[in-house]
């Protein structure tokens, strides 16, 4: 669906297509997801806020709550270690 794993209206579409958008996006299991769900943390007033936080927590195993600093902290530590779809 999407080319760019940076496009975020793509992730955006795929968040308001799902019904339940945190399982939705976590059950994805595809890395790719993490850059932009990580960016949609950075404006608060997100409508999309605990959606990404939850689909966050599925992809990496990891509960940063709604800290961009430490989920962008964590990603770039373990980017590379996470397997490629």
């Amino acid at each position: 669906m999407m080319t760019d794993p940076r496009d975020h209206d793509g992730m955006i579409c795929v968040i308001m297509m799902a019904r339940r958008p945190q399982p939705g996006l976590g059950k994805l299991g595809d890395p790719r997801a993490i850059d932009p769900l990580v960016a949609l943390l950075s404006d608060p007033s997100s409508y999309f806020l605990w959606a990404s936080i939850e689909a966050l927590k599925k992809l990496t195993g990891q509960d940063f709550g709604n800290n961009p600093a430490k989920w962008q902290a964590w990603w770039e530590q373990n980017k590379r270690k996470v397997p490629s779809p």
